[in-house]
């Protein structure tokens, strides 16, 4: 539990160490550039790539496949697949690279490129399934605290390409340590013999290619239409909002379990009340925080490189709280009675805002204002088809074993 925790908090904690460090040396220009290299590199892994982990993650950890001794088996199918999709992803990222005019920045996006054939390696979810997070938190704290040296020490205004570089080795090493390990546990191998239904992973796959969308999607359009000024803007706010994220996604998973077992035994209502007010204490105290201290430390950390207005802090805020709320729908309800497709036709409309969004441009705010309308509709969607469709069983239950 202390290394599952410990590496929640590493991976929150390296955007907030590194990130005061590269503002306060880069203009908004040169480190839009770099984050524009990366993002390609982001979208095609996570439309592809990512999607697979938590399949191979549910795949592995039923209980008939360590019972039976079958698991050098399903390892090696899996590890097969994610190979083909991982090399499906690189092609795909050399094709588009070759289109991409960078002149004198062309390396720039090329070492991403390798970045992303390297997930061929990566097979944390395996390591997940085993519950083996000392090997992970230790590979992370290690790989994050050389990247961390390594920016202070080589990362300045006129050296601001040594940052991709640095990322991208980083990426590449820890998906090589990520096969070293899993290969000292469970020696694999490639399998000819794979066969997989495509409807096992149509939810896996479209809620990854949905979330991508505005979470990397927007962010190209942004640096490829508009300026690497604006897309600096944007993906700092973005940063901040994952951050605030993740930890109110710590929290509502950390009760999931129980609302889990309650719906068992005694309905899931008590249970999502209590979350619900713990939740609503912390977005109300990170709220505030927001907007009325970021701003001034965002301004101090960059050495006044970077300025946001108050709207910006408002719109953020706005995003965080709702993204919040559809998290806890999405922990709490819609898993716990098997309606993840909910959670499918949510991303649908938010995707769809955000894209939408960019008709009406106007500013690097405008795609997170188009997030923030896109989650409330979304959101209320939700609700709507828990509670009130016709064709949902009646769910007044859930709530009925609270007023005892």
């Amino acid at each position: 539990m202390k290394y599952s925790l410990g590496l929640t908090f590493l991976n929150i904690g390296f955007p907030i160490l590194s990130y005061p460090i590269i503002l306060s040396r880069l203009d908004p220009e040169n480190f839009g550039l770099v984050i524009h290299s990366s993002l390609l590199h982001q979208l095609l892994c996570t439309i592809l790539i990512v999607f697979f982990i938590p399949f191979s993650i549910a795949q592995l950890s039923k209980s008939s496949v360590f019972n039976n001794k079958r698991i050098k088996i399903v390892l090696s199918r899996l590890y097969t697949i994610q190979f083909y999709l991982s090399l499906l992803a690189f092609l795909l990222h050399l094709f588009i690279f070759s289109f991409i005019e960078v002149e004198q920045n062309n390396f720039v996006y090329m070492v991403y490129v390798f970045a992303t054939l390297s997930f061929i390696f990566n097979l944390d979810w395996y390591l997940f399934s085993k519950q083996s997070y000392k090997g992970l938190f230790i590979r992370t704290l290690f790989i994050k605290c050389m990247t961390l040296l390594l920016i202070y020490n080589f990362v300045y205004e006129h050296t601001y390409y040594y940052l991709a570089y640095i990322m991208s080795v980083s990426i590449i090493m820890t998906n090589i340590v990520s096969c070293f390990l899993v290969y000292k546990l469970e020696p694999f191998k490639f399998s000819f013999k794979v066969k997989i239904k495509i409807t096992a992973l149509r939810f896996y796959f479209a809620n990854n290619f949905l979330g991508s969308i505005y979470q990397y999607l927007d962010q190209v359009l942004v640096g490829m239409i508009f300026s690497k000024e604006a897309l600096a803007y944007l993906n700092i706010l973005k940063q901040i909002i994952n951050t605030l994220n993740s930890l109110s996604v710590a929290i509502s998973r950390y009760y999931m379990p129980v609302t889990i077992k309650s719906l068992q035994i005694s309905g899931i209502g008590k249970n999502v009340i209590n979350v619900t007010k713990i939740i609503i204490v912390f977005s109300f105290v990170t709220i505030i925080s927001v907007l009325f201290v970021l701003p001034s430390i965002i301004s101090w950390i960059t050495n006044d490189n970077y300025i946001y207005s108050t709207f910006a802090m408002l719109v953020i805020s706005t995003v965080f709280l709702l993204t919040t709320t559809s998290v806890l729908l999405d922990n709490h309800i819609s898993i716990p009675l098997n309606k993840v497709h909910y959670t499918t036709i949510s991303n649908i409309i938010v995707a769809t805002c955000s894209l939408g969004s960019f008709i009406h441009y106007s500013s690097y705010l405008t795609p997170l204002i188009g997030l923030a309308i896109g989650e409330f509709i979304g959101g209320i969607t939700i609700i709507y088809l828990h509670f009130f469709s016709r064709k949902v069983q009646n769910t007044k239950d859930w709530f009925a074993n609270y007023e005892r």
